[in-house]
């Protein structure tokens, strides 16, 4: 394995655990010096997967604190609320005091709450939800790539992106939320390969092939099944008739008829709108 020898425990242990032991995964700023140091080598497969996987728990670590700081700014905005109907300051005090416990027991990796008034920290808490959620958009950019939607991953990265844009510039460095964008910005749109992904078929496509006049594709599958698309990627037509996966398909040069070869040793014509014209043993 190629991993930072730094990890290469946490890894082995982790595989020994049969990628079950959540516990060796990294988080937080030592995930991030991996990603750096990652950047730019080609890794081992268990290496991309480790880092996916603790990319995966990182993301929902934050997930978890954006829900936390969520409920804890709704009690918060209550209790303040309520405190200034009665107008009594020491139950704004104590309101404080019981929001700020809320917030320590419900928030996954909380940071702490300082006593500064509340229109102050309603503020503070609102950059910060602002600045998880570009974090948050990040990860799942780097996570589509790794899965390889490229084009899901740039449209993710993009909004990050233009989140980050509207951020008040004080809160850019905390958790490198600045740095993430960019890395991951950069990323998708150097790594990204992908044109339009269809999604249709049960089992690995064999082959498929344009109409004359490019406006229909054709795709024959592994699962015995033939599907017409438009250019959109809309599917137009379902045709099922082969009983073994379908190795061939082909349009006729003026494009009113499609042909498809089976494992099962049969040849199909079908029409364009796809009706069964004749089976040819």
């Amino acid at each position: 394995m190629n991993i930072n020898p730094q990890y290469s425990e946490s890894l082995s242990a982790w595989e020994k655990s049969g990628r079950r032991d959540e516990s060796w995964l990294l988080q937080g700023e030592a995930l991030k010096e991996a990603q750096q140091w990652a950047e730019g080598k080609s890794l081992s497969s268990e290496d991309y997967q480790y880092l996916a996987a603790s990319e995966a728990l990182d993301k929902r670590a934050m997930q978890a604190e954006l829900e936390a700081k969520q409920k804890a700014y709704e009690i918060l905005a209550k209790a303040k609320q309520r405190a200034s109907l009665i107008g009594i300051i020491f139950g704004v005090a104590f309101a404080l005091a019981f929001v700020s416990f809320v917030a320590v027991m419900i928030a996954f990796r909380e940071e702490k709450l300082n006593f500064s008034p509340a229109e102050v920290r309603l503020r503070e808490a609102k950059l910060d939800l602002a600045a998880t959620e570009v974090r948050l958009k990040a990860s799942s950019a780097r996570e589509l790539l790794s899965e390889g939607q490229g084009l899901l991953a740039m449209k993710e990265a993009l909004t990050a992106a233009k989140q980050l844009k509207k951020l008040d510039p004080s809160v850019w460095k905390k958790n490198n939320t600045r740095l993430q964008t960019i890395i991951t910005l950069d990323k998708t749109l150097y790594d990204v390969r992908e044109q339009n992904s269809w999604k249709g078929h049960e089992s690995s496509v064999e082959s498929v092939s344009w109409s004359p006049d490019g406006q229909t594709l054709a795709s024959g599958s592994r699962d015995g099944i033939i599907k017409l698309w438009s250019r959109e990627g809309q599917l137009l037509q379902t045709l099922n008739g082969h009983k073994s996966p379908v190795m061939s398909v082909s349009w006729s040069p003026d494009g009113k008829t499609l042909a498809s070869g089976s494992w099962d040793g049969i040849i199909k014509l079908w029409s364009r709108e796809g009706q069964l014209l004749q089976t040819l043993n």
